[in-house]
């Protein structure tokens, strides 16, 4: 895997991206396979990235360059057995795991959890993985996007649910915790509309007796 910095060339969004190689990019884009997080625009482009170039120094090389290899080695092994995982109707993968339990930790959460409505699954396979390591980079974002099981003709209808935390100490909390909020607001929104109609109803048929008991000879 080789991850590229790339660019969104509507909204000057810039992200990273995964793939097996340059060939793999390049045959994504083409089909208009890689789409901006910030506008869905697929008109995507790679991003000039400076070389990495040490400066001159008195430093002596590592005391044993072997066992640096041979660690490199053991941690690029794990993480390509253990990026990801393909179930039956569900995928989950981890670009940056701190070791090889978070996959299998999400793999299990997910299927531990199938009672639970498909955003509250998600926050547990979240949580799932940050208790065994996470990302290596640590905590900053998270995000949580469910569509229906079909699609609309209105793209902005597809989405039932869009939840994003750019910039948090606890991301995982912080999008639980706006979940929460968005369920209460829905269920309140429904109650209202609910007991709304309910009282339309009784006034229309209020009405119609009203007619029908006073209609004139």
């Amino acid at each position: 895997m080789i991850v590229f910095n790339l660019v969104c060339s509507e909204c000057e969004f810039p992200f990273e991206g995964w793939f097996d190689d340059t060939k793999s990019f390049n045959n994504q884009k083409k089909r208009k396979l890689i789409n901006c997080p910030n506008c869905e625009s697929s008109n995507i482009s790679k991003t000039l990235v400076a070389p990495n170039v040490s400066k001159k120094s008195n430093s002596k090389p590592a005391k044993d360059k072997k066992t640096l290899a041979s660690n490199i080695k053991k941690i690029r092994k794990i993480v390509e057995k253990n990026f990801d995982y393909v179930g039956e109707n569900f995928s989950v993968q981890a670009n940056m795991m701190l070791n090889d339990k978070v996959i299998p930790a999400m793999k299990k959460a997910f299927q531990d959890n199938s009672s639970l409505p498909l955003a509250e699954r998600i926050i547990k396979v979240f949580e799932a993985a940050e208790s065994v390591g996470g990302d290596i980079r640590g905590k900053q974002s998270a995000a949580l996007i469910v569509v229906g099981a079909e699609k609309t003709s209105n793209v902005w209808e597809d989405k039932k649910i869009d939840l994003r935390v750019d910039d948090n100490s606890n991301p995982i909390k912080e999008i639980k915790r706006l979940l929460t909020f968005l369920l209460i607001c829905s269920f309140c929104t429904f109650t209202l509309m609910l007991k709304l109609h309910f009282l339309l109803s009784r006034q229309w048929n209020h009405t119609i007796r009203e007619n029908v008991i006073h209609r004139p000879n």
